[in-house]
């Protein structure tokens, strides 16, 4: 698996967890302790997804994505 598909994995695996948690927040009777803590992991999640990006961008614009890490 190459770099670039790893970051591509790691994206769409913190995008799903953000969407689940926005919707756990909009359907489930948290309490408020719940609904800080989910918003803390949701937080967390954002973080983790913006230091992504730019990497996945970068690894797409200089084209080194394609090698296989060992």
């Amino acid at each position: 698996m190459t770099k670039l598909e790893r970051i591509n994995d790691s994206i769409g695996l913190l995008l799903e967890s953000i969407r689940q948690g926005w919707l756990d927040l909009a359907t489930k009777p948290l309490s408020n302790e719940g609904r800080t803590r989910e918003r803390e992991a949701i937080a967390c999640y954002e973080a983790q997804l913006l230091e992504l990006l730019p990497l996945r961008d970068s690894l797409r614009a200089f084209g080194d994505g394609g090698d296989p890490e060992r």
